[in-house]
């Protein structure tokens, strides 16, 4: 079960990493950048990176009193289990951040107040510039939420990076069970 969250914390990180993240190819030399620009972290991606670590949280605990009362619990599972604080990780995307400031902005909504704030002057042969304006005006809005929240996304990806070695470390460290040589489920 460990490993299926531990998939589950993979693809998050990379729902994160793909949405703020371009790829460039210069004179046939690719390189990764924060892209400001075409930044789609989005509030969905940032539900699906908590439901995952509500998951491993609600685990690790089942995994360490399982462990305990099997009298299997080592030191240095219970370190590495201890070392994670899947709170301190929430706190990074929290309601107060750049981050989620960034993954709640929507474009279209930020265009459609402009023109309904804009609606006496937006009629007839102006519509189309007052569109253009309130598209352009999102888009600068967005670039500038994405820019703001680049040093908070960073860390996080760093954090999510950490979190994923812990894991695999309790992965390697925990007893796995044996095979039974009598069961043959090719029958």
């Amino acid at each position: 079960m460990l490993r299926l969250i531990y998939s589950k914390l993979v693809n998050a990180k990379e729902r994160i990493h793909m949405s703020t993240h371009a790829i460039a190819d210069h004179a046939g030399n690719y390189y990764e950048y924060y892209d400001v620009h075409n930044n789609s972290l989005n509030l969905l991606t940032i539900e699906y990176l908590d439901s995952v670590l509500k998951e491993l949280e609600d685990l690790l605990a089942i995994i360490l009193q399982d462990l305990d009362s099997d009298g299997l619990l080592t030191d240095e599972i219970e370190k590495h289990i201890g070392n994670i604080d899947i709170s301190n990780i929430r706190e990074l995307y929290s309601e107060d951040t750049k981050i989620f400031e960034l993954a709640r902005f929507d474009e279209e909504d930020y265009a459609t107040e402009y023109l309904q704030e804009h609606a006496i002057e937006a009629y007839d042969e102006y519509l189309n510039s007052f569109q253009e304006t309130a598209v352009q005006e999102a888009a600068e809005k967005k670039a500038l939420l994405a820019y703001n929240a680049e040093q908070e996304v960073t860390n996080l990806l760093k954090v999510l990076s950490g979190l994923e070695t812990d894991i695999e470390k309790i992965i390697n460290l925990l007893p796995s069970s044996e095979r039974n040589p009598n069961i043959d489920n090719t029958r």
